[in-house]
């Protein structure tokens, strides 16, 4: 971490954006592969069906400590994981937020996948 004098300095600024950059590549990363987990858990129920388990959002709120919204979308985008191979590997690449993503799964139709990832800048594989 670099020491915040003020005014920052444009080297200051370079470095904070450098490691903000950073953390939130990781951090999306982070957040694909718990999609990919819900994916895995999606395909078997036994793996976290039991007393006061409604459902797989149910299990990730009390396995993961999410709010609910979090593990819904968390849910959502493991459910439209087949129609939306573009935006899923963005997603997994570091290049595309939570939030981001669960709005692409909440509202993108499959065929949009392919337009959605050439006009928002998502590298290629």
């Amino acid at each position: 971490l670099c020491k915040l004098v003020y005014p920052l300095s444009m080297e200051a600024i370079h470095d904070i954006d450098a490691a903000v950059n950073g953390i939130v590549g990781v951090l999306n990363v982070h957040h694909a592969l718990l999609v990919d987990q819900a994916i895995a858990l999606r395909a078997n129920e036994q793996l976290w069906v039991g007393a006061g388990m409604t459902s797989l959002a149910s299990w990730l709120r009390w396995r993961c400590g999410l709010a609910p919204a979090t593990a819904d979308a968390i849910v959502t985008i493991a459910e439209r994981a087949d129609d939306l191979p573009e935006s899923i590997a963005a997603f997994r690449r570091g290049e595309r937020s939570l939030d981001q993503m669960a709005s692409i799964a909440r509202s993108a139709p499959a065929w949009s996948d392919d337009t959605i990832c050439l006009r928002s800048g998502c590298s290629a594989r």
